[in-house]
């Protein structure tokens, strides 16, 4: 999308906010943010990234800036019509669909993340599976999220997740390892392909080492509460499997 053809509003916070610079690129979403009905806008500096949304009858947008230094992860689920891009920000997770024109805008977006190493950056052709990303391998990659999200992958977790899940096959750790290395949390759920049963396991999994070290923290409870809502599991399968959980766990009951 072109600058100039930007909503007045937005130009003029803009004007405001970048002293009359002119973006790196703009883009439009088709509706707005996560799904919502709407209307959507990236605007890309050289520092800073402005999202800009409304709902449909509102006069104001609501206006949010991400610095690069706060920014995780990037991607682009790429189909024939239309695309998926995500990004990842702070405790933010912010997607907007892009028709094909708009999916050619947000190429200097890619291009500048390369800049900043922390950003990890996926781009994907919608219909073409990863060979290597067995429902195996993305459990073991699932659960690296969950052991890094309170800051650091302990020897503990790392050894639980070679050893236990991946059964010390270092071909499954690694092709793990590859989609947790390049991959944001979001972006590594739309490359699964699973059944029920299979998003149960994921989820009895990643909840149990969440809880293994006694502490079930903010940012593995986030997680976990995104891996549902995305898969579709339901508020009463996941509390059957937290009781069940809390119940096996319980060990103090035995002492």
């Amino acid at each position: 999308m072109d600058f100039a053809f930007l909503p007045e509003k937005i130009k003029l916070q803009l004007a405001e906010l970048e002293s009359g610079l002119a973006p790196l690129c703009t883009i439009r979403g088709s509706g707005g943010f996560c799904g919502e009905p709407g209307e959507s806008y990236i605007i890309l500096y050289d520092e800073n990234l402005y999202l800009f949304d409304r709902s449909f009858g509102a006069k104001e947008y609501n206006a949010r800036k991400a610095d690069f230094s706060d920014i995780t992860g990037i991607s682009l689920n790429k189909d024939q019509f239309s695309s998926i891009l995500t990004i990842v920000f702070g405790n933010e997770n912010i997607s907007l669909k892009l028709s094909c024109i708009e999916v050619q805008n947000a190429a200097p977006l890619f291009e500048h993340a390369e800049k900043f190493p922390s950003i990890k950056r996926d781009y994907v052709e919608a219909g073409k599976p990863e060979k290597d990303l067995t429902p195996l391998a993305g459990l073991a990659a699932c659960l690296m999220f969950v052991a890094a999200a309170d800051g650091k992958i302990s020897e503990d977790e790392n050894s639980y997740i070679l050893n236990k899940i991946c059964s010390g096959s270092e071909d499954i750790y690694n092709a793990a390892a590859k989609f947790y290395e390049t991959c944001d949390f979001s972006a590594l759920l739309q490359k699964l392909q699973l059944d029920q049963q299979q998003k149960l396991c994921f989820f009895a999994n990643m909840l149990e080492l969440a809880m293994s070290d006694g502490v079930f923290d903010r940012a593995e409870q986030k997680l976990i509460d995104t891996f549902a809502a995305q898969t579709g599991i339901s508020n009463d399968e996941s509390e059957t499997i937290r009781n069940v959980l809390l119940i096996k766990n319980q060990l103090s009951v035995l002492s």
